[in-house]
C-alpha cells in the first residue's frame, strides 16, 4: 500500500465520527494499541479491516487511505502544468480553458483560482481583468500556501490598477504584502548549507535585477528626457549580472533594445536605431539558444526549460511591430533597415 496516508486521515475521521480509539478498536475487534499505531503511522491495518473501518467512519476506502486527496492534487497539478505550458507558448486562451475545466471539478481550490486569475490578466481585456479581480477576491482568505495567498493580493492589486483604481491598489500592496526585507529568500542565504546558500544568492541577484529592469522601464516611460539613459542602464545591468545565465533573461534585453531603437529613431539618430534593432534581434536569438540548464532554489520550473519556438516568435514579432511604428518612417528607405526586417520576416516563416 504505497503512498497511502491513512495516518493523516484516520484520527480526524475518527474524531469526526465521535469515536475514541478504544471504541473504534472494540468495534473492529483489535487492541487500542493497534489503532494508536495506525494513527501514528507506525503500522497499517490488515487489508480485510479496511472496508469495515471505512464503513464505521462513514467514508469510502479511497478517502480513508487519502487516495481521493492524492487524485485531486494530481489533477490540480496537471491543470497547472497545462496552464504553464500554454503560457510559455504565449497562448493565454488555452491556459484559461485548461483552468476553467479544472475549476469546474474543484470550484473552491484557491491555487486554481489564482492561476486562472493570472491567465485572465494575460488576455489584456477589461472583462478578463474584472473576472480576475473577482476570482482573486474569492480565493483571498482560503487556506492555501503562502505563495498562493500572496498571489491573490498581487492579482488584486494589478487588476485594480488596470481598472483605474490605483489608490486602492497601492493601499492593498502597502498594507497586506510583506516587505522584501522579511522575505525567505534573504533569510535562506544566512541559514542554509553553503552550497544551497550560494545558489540562492545568485538567484536573489537575478531576481533583484529583474525588478530593477521593470523599475527603470517605468521610470523611462515617465521621464522621456532621460529614457534612453535609463534603458541603457537596464540593459547594462542585465548583461553584467546575468553573465553566463543571460539566456533566460535575453527576453528582457530584447524588449528594452526594441524600446531604445524607437527612442533613437524619434531622436533622429539612425545609426543608433539600427544598432539597437540589431541588438534586439540578437537578444531574441540568444533567448532561443537558452538550453534550460540554469537552476536555483525556488526557481519556477518554467524557467528551467529551453525557450519554445512560440516564445521566440513572439519576440521577433515584437521587434517587427516596433519597426512598423511611425517613428521608423524615415528609416524605411535605409538598406540596413530593410535587410533587418527581411531577416525577421524570414525567420518567422521558417
Amino acid at each position: 500500500m504505497n503512498n497511502i496516508r491513512l495516518n493523516e486521515t484516520l484520527r480526524p475521521l475518527r474524531q469526526q465520527a465521535g469515536l475514541t480509539q478504544s471504541a473504534l478498536a472494540e468495534r473492529l475487534g483489535v487492541s487500542d494499541r493497534a489503532v494508536s499505531r495506525w494513527e501514528n503511522g507506525d503500522a497499517l491495518p490488515d487489508v480485510a479491516l479496511l472496508p469495515p473501518l471505512a464503513m464505521l467512519l462513514g467514508v469510502s476506502v479511497d478517502a480513508l487511505l487519502g487516495v481521493d486527496s492524492q487524485r485531486r492534487q494530481a489533477a490540480i497539478d496537471a491543470a497547472l502544468a497545462a496552464c504553464s505550458a500554454a503560457m510559455q507558448q504565449g497562448n493565454a486562451p488555452a491556459a484559461v480553458a485548461a483552468l476553467r475545466q479544472a475549476l469546474s471539478a474543484w470550484p473552491d481550490e484557491p491555487e486554481l483560482m489564482v492561476a486562472l486569475a493570472r491567465a485572465l490578466m494575460a488576455l489584456h481585456t477589461e472583462d478578463g481583468v474584472r473576472e480576475a479581480l473577482a476570482l482573486a477576491r474569492a480565493a483571498d482568505g482560503k487556506p492555501a500556501r503562502l505563495s498562493t495567498q500572496y498571489g491573490c493580493k498581487q492579482v488584486m492589486a494589478l487588476a485594480l490598477h488596470r481598472l483605474g483604481r490605483s489608490e486602492e491598489a497601492a493601499r492593498l500592496v502597502s498594507d497586506e504584502l510583506p516587505s522584501f526585507w522579511a522575505s525567505r529568500e534573504l533569510l535562506y542565504t544566512r541559514v542554509a548549507p553553503p552550497d544551497k546558500a550560494q545558489g540562492q544568492r545568485q538567484f536573489n541577484l537575478l531576481w533583484l535585477t529583474d525588478h530593477l529592469y521593470f523599475t527603470l522601464r517605468e521610470m523611462a516611460k515617465a521621464d522621456p528626457a532621460n529614457a534612453i539613459a535609463l534603458l541603457e542602464m537596464a540593459v547594462r545591468i542585465y548583461r553584467e549580472v546575468t553573465g553566463g545565465s543571460a539566456g533566460m533573461y535575453e527576453e528582457r534585453i530584447c524588449q528594452a533594445q526594441a524600446m531604445l531603437a524607437r527612442l533613437h529613431a524619434e531622436a533622429g539618430d539612425t545609426p543608433a536605431a539600427l544598432a539597437t534593432l540589431t541588438a534586439a534581434t540578437e537578444a531574441a536569438e540568444a533567448f532561443a539558444a537558452h538550453d534550460g540548464r540554469y537552476t536555483a532554489p525556488w526557481l519556477p520550473s518554467a524557467h528551467d526549460q529551453p525557450a519554445t519556438p512560440r516564445a521566440l516568435a513572439v519576440l521577433r514579432e515584437h521587434i517587427l511591430a516596433s519597426m512598423r511604428e511611425p517613428a521608423f518612417d524615415p528609416l524605411r528607405s535605409d538598406a540596413a533597415f530593410a535587410a533587418l526586417a527581411a531577416r525577421l520576416e524570414e525567420s518567422l516563416c521558417s
